[in-house]
């Protein structure tokens, strides 16, 4: 589309996927950023950080990105298998944020996207999302965009901790007060 609206003007992109990048895009007249999701170096913080988890609850959503990354977690589940256990959950918001509310210490919430929930109820950003679940959490959360728990953590008391890991992703964790 690019090529097609601008033929000679070089185009700036923001905010591509690095999951799905269109075709019309790959091209030496394109640049821009892309953002990479560091699913295996979030998980390895969340181990390194909580030496004592148990189990993480990935938490996605139901719209197309929301399933690739998803697929992309539960892939990589096999390696850390003995390790810790996985719980992934596509439901309703609402009930997202009732279960969150009572998990057993020794529980990490990894978040990863929520455009659309299990009732097919769509939702303006991911960082709104957080904001709810962050609420009602009894755990920490962790989140696949740093920008998702930057933003949310403005909306609530609790301790802010930043990481880089592997790849230059810069995953971010709210622990819950108290």
């Amino acid at each position: 589309m690019p090529q097609k609206l601008f033929p000679d003007l070089p185009v700036i992109c923001v905010a591509v996927n690095e999951l799905d990048i269109p075709p019309e895009l790959r091209s030496p007249r394109v640049t821009g950023i892309v953002q990479r999701a560091d699913v295996r170096g979030t998980i390895e913080l969340i181990l390194r950080l909580h030496p004592d988890t148990r189990r993480i609850v990935v938490i996605g959503g139901t719209s197309p990105l929301g399933r690739t990354f998803l697929r992309k977690a539960e892939d990589l589940v096999r390696s850390f298998s003995g390790k810790v256990e996985f719980d992934f959950r596509t439901r309703s918001l609402a009930e997202t944020q009732r279960a969150v509310a009572t998990l057993p210490q020794q529980t990490v919430l990894f978040f990863l996207t929520m455009q659309r929930d299990a009732e097919g109820q769509s939702f303006r950003s991911s960082t709104h999302v957080v904001e709810l679940l962050a609420k009602s959490a009894s755990v920490p959360i962790y989140a696949i965009a740093d920008t998702t728990i930057e933003s949310a953590h403005s909306t609530r008391t609790g301790d802010h901790h930043e990481g880089e890991v592997g790849g230059g992703s810069a995953p971010l964790v709210t622990i819950p007060a108290g």
